[in-house]
């Protein structure tokens, strides 16, 4: 049986937040700043849209101060893949970046697996005092939009089935 498709964003802290991913015995974990770019409400959009059909690749930056990491995905029917390109500088030449994780999966895993790391960062907002520790808000809009095209994968998969 192929391994779960594992995303973990830790509470955010001083305005950093660790992040992780695993997949087939691959980890990987960084920490990622709240500036210059919008990541978390850009990785929300991004995917929501991926979720839906609307885009079939999407790339969101992370700031790690002073080096940089993407966030590729790309689309192929109903599965989706996840590269993180790791740039050096903010400069981000291709020639000295370079692969440090990937995996695909199905298109619904992958996304609900993100969209349950926004449910739970959601529901920690309050004690975690998050727009304080991020300095950013949380991207709630995006976050709601994700959350309604997995569901709709979801029903789409199991032809509006659910389990009571």
């Amino acid at each position: 049986m192929p391994e779960k498709f594992r995303v973990v964003f830790n509470s955010p802290q001083s305005g950093f937040m660790s992040v992780g991913l695993g997949a087939a015995g691959r980890e990987f974990a960084t920490a990622v700043a709240c500036k210059p770019y919008d990541s978390l409400r850009d990785l929300a959009a991004a995917l929501a849209r991926l979720a839906r059909g609307e885009t079939e690749s999407a790339v969101v930056r992370w700031n790690c101060e002073p080096d940089e990491l993407d966030f590729r995905f790309a689309a192929d029917g109903a599965r989706l893949s996840l590269t993180v390109v790791y740039h050096p500088t903010h400069r981000r030449e291709e020639r000295a970046s370079e692969t440090v994780f990937s995996a695909s999966g199905a298109r619904r895993e992958v996304c609900a697996a993100f969209q349950e790391v926004f449910a739970r960062l959601r529901e920690d907002a309050e004690t975690d005092e998050f727009a304080s520790n991020w300095r950013r808000e949380f991207p709630e809009r995006e976050a709601r939009e994700l959350e309604q095209a997995v569901a709709a994968l979801v029903d789409e998969e199991t032809g509006g089935a659910r389990l009571v």
